[in-house]
């Protein structure tokens, strides 16, 4: 795992850090002295047993990444070892976490839903589900229930935000000059998102709107398909990556403006086979029911597909 949380002034230099690693001999004498093979090819087969819950793969971050990475060795006693290396990525399933737990319902395919009242206003915020394919387009349902008369929907904006945040021990260096244990760093990022088109019906004042009146607004958004735009919802030792879908609605009534500002906590995560690759802005929304399937158990992974199309 590479590290580069830094404020340049506080963090001179990138850090390394290791989170696996396993060595298997695939072909070894009983002497264990150096061995001739013969001319031709040869394959040896060989497997890699993984016994604890690995970190997820992490790339298209400037300031971190996290990668695994097979090496093949072939050791020669008299020149130079000859290394061949090969690229892996692991995503895992998603278990339940407790930046989630005060919104219901707690199942990965049930809607997402906050529910508040304020100033007699009760509105909702609906996302399909909780976790959300990495590069899928999906519908944020907003549905606002007024008891007061002659409230309009002035203006509403929707949007998603990525936040990292890093925290790694501090060395004795550091620790001495800036009196830190820790260093921390949290940035965000713009996702997607943007003002949603309003019917007349909402922001008309040519009418009495009546208490009890009930609005419902449907905005489409398009997560990128580039992974230097968006990553997945992970948690590694020294970095959390998190997102947001932030609500902003306006409301006039009268000479008064109510703001509501919500923000509803959700993951994106790598679905085990790689997004359409048709799959455009403006398209009609995809069938996520088809893609809401997590990453396969270990064991039963056919390809490591998750990123082509994808990246």
């Amino acid at each position: 795992m590479n590290i580069s949380p830094r404020n340049k002034d506080l963090i001179r230099n990138d850090r390394e850090v290791t989170t696996f690693d396993v060595t298997k001999s695939l072909a070894i004498s009983e002497t264990g002295n150096p061995f001739k093979l013969q001319r031709g090819s040869h394959s040896f087969r060989f497997e890699i047993f993984i016994d604890k819950p690995l970190f997820e793969t992490v790339d298209g971050l400037d300031s971190a990444s996290h990668s695994y990475q097979v090496h093949g060795v072939i050791e020669r006693p008299w020149s130079n070892q000859q290394i061949i290396t090969k690229p892996l990525t692991i995503y895992g399933n998603y278990e339940n976490d407790e930046y989630l737990s005060w919104l219901v319902p707690n199942e990965y395919y049930d809607p997402l839903i906050l529910q508040k009242t304020l100033n007699d206003i009760h509105y909702e915020v609906i996302l399909p589900a909780r976790d959300i394919p990495f590069g899928a387009m999906f519908p944020a349902h907003i549905k606002i229930l007024s008891h007061m008369k002659n409230l309009y929907v002035k203006h509403i904006m929707v949007k998603v935000t990525e936040t990292h945040n890093f925290e790694i021990p501090a060395t004795a260096f550091e620790q001495t000059h800036y009196n830190v244990r820790f260093l921390r760093s949290q940035n965000s990022r713009f996702v997607t998102g943007d003002d949603v088109p309003l019917l007349p019906s909402c922001y008309s004042v040519q009418e009495d709107i009546a208490p009890g009146t009930n609005w419902e607004i449907t905005s489409t958004l398009a997560l990128p398909r580039q992974l230097h735009d968006c990553i997945q919802t992970t948690r590694l030792p020294y970095l959390d990556i998190k997102h947001f879908l932030s609500v902003e609605i306006a409301l006039q009534v009268a000479d008064d403006i109510i703001t509501i500002n919500e923000t509803v906590p959700f993951r994106i995560f790598m679905p085990g086979s790689p997004v359409d690759s048709a799959f455009e802005p403006g398209v009609p929304q995809m069938n996520l029911q088809e893609l809401w399937v997590a990453p396969p158990p270990y064991g039963k992974h056919e390809t490591d597909s998750l990123l082509v199309g994808a990246c």
